[in-house]
């Protein structure tokens, strides 16, 4: 895909979701409403990287010093 292309893309995905934003809202917050184990085990996997991210972090911090 070009470099043209991919902007074009971009911008059309842009005004959709501009347009369309309630109505993605409401279907997203229904989908949750709907797979509470899903989002439970996505907040624990995402709380998880930040958290050894940020270890991570630290650890490189120490080092330098």
């Amino acid at each position: 895909m070009t470099e043209e292309a991919k902007k074009a893309k971009r911008e059309y995905y842009k005004k959709y979701r501009a347009k369309n934003a309630e109505r993605i809202k409401e279907r997203e917050k229904a989908w949750r409403k709907a797979n509470p184990e899903k989002v439970r085990e996505h907040q624990k996997r995402y709380w998880a990287k930040k958290f050894q991210e940020e270890q991570n972090k630290l650890s490189a911090e120490k080092e330098a010093e």
